[in-house]
């Protein structure tokens, strides 16, 4: 019975990990895409150079 509780207590903490890290992801992208000097970088020959 604990195998199964632990089983399931570990199942729901990697999915709160996954959610909060994807949604983490998800807010630093935004904010890189509505960076002006990133943006900027995007209209030259070597973006990752600017960057």
């Amino acid at each position: 019975m604990h195998t199964v509780n632990h089983h399931f207590f570990f199942l729901i903490i990697d999915q709160m990990i996954e959610r909060t890290t994807g949604q983490q992801a998800m807010t630093v992208a935004e904010l890189v895409a509505e960076n002006d000097s990133i943006i900027d970088a995007f209209e030259a020959e070597h973006p990752a150079q600017l960057i």
